[in-house]
Formats: C-alpha cells, sequence, structure tokens
C-alpha cells in the first residue's frame, strides 16, 4: 500500500508542477517551459515503462505441436492471441530435457530472407536466360 501512496503524491506533485508552469507561462517562458515539459516527459515515460513492464504471456497464447522422427524432434506453433512486437525481448519459452541434455538450436531463416533469396534465385535465372547475359557475371 506504501507504493500506491508514494507514486500518488509523485504524480500530484508532476501535476502540479504543469500547472505552475501553465500559470507562470506569461511571465517567464523559459522556467514555465522547464515546469511543463519535465514533468511531460517523465509521466510519459512511465506510461510506456509500465504497458513494458505489465505485458505477460500466457501458456495459452502459444499453440505447440512437437514432431519425432528418429530421436529428432521438430517444434512447430502459431500464436493464437494477438502478439506484441513491443513486446518481443520478454517472451521466452523454456523447455526441459531428461537428465539436463543439451537440445541443439536451428535456427530457421525468416520469411524476409526466404523471399529475398527467392527473388535473387529468379533473378538470376532470367539473367542467365538472356541472350545478353555475360558469362561468369553473378548479379
Amino acid at each position: 500500500m506504501e507504493v500506491k501512496v508514494i507514486i500518488l503524491f509523485f504524480i500530484l506533485f508532476l501535476i502540479g508542477l504543469f500547472i505552475i508552469g501553465l500559470f507562470k507561462f506569461k511571465s517567464n517562458k523559459k522556467t514555465a517551459m522547464i515546469l511543463i515539459y519535465i514533468p511531460t516527459l517523465i509521466f510519459i515515460v512511465s506510461i510506456g515503462l509500465f504497458l513494458m513492464l505489465s505485458h505477460q504471456t500466457t501458456v495459452d497464447s502459444i499453440q505447440l505441436e512437437v514432431e519425432g522422427e528418429n530421436g529428432k524432434y521438430t517444434l512447430k506453433g502459431k500464436w493464437l492471441e494477438k502478439y506484441d512486437y513491443y513486446s518481443y525481448g520478454t517472451d521466452i519459452l523454456v523447455f526441459y530435457a531428461p537428465d539436463n541434455q543439451k537440445i541443439p538450436v536451428v535456427v530457421k531463416e525468416d520469411m524476409k530472407n526466404q523471399i529475398q533469396k527467392g527473388i535473387l534465385s529468379h533473378a538470376k535465372d532470367m539473367l542467365k536466360g538472356s541472350k545478353n547475359y555475360i558469362i561468369g557475371l553473378e548479379p
């Protein structure tokens, strides 16, 4: 309860500074700008921090499927709920293996790289089929 009271007093203090800055605007613009902008900046940053730190991903947010063949397992999944891109760094998947075995991680290429490579190979094939293609030229 003490933390909520401290936060409430801090918010009231920032609002007070903002209001004082509005009243001082005609007499002293530099002081008024400081009294207006600093509380506003602190308020915006604190809202951003609150939104970032309050984000939690539940187990029901993702659907995972494990496919196994000859002792090798592939994990496939998709997000069921809306996925927030700004919280990417805070979402972690944890897997436990028996006897603390090491699990090799194979990172697949993202779709953007796959599309770029596909377009590049298609362009190379088109160039090689052209009558003006210089032998040995790689785009």
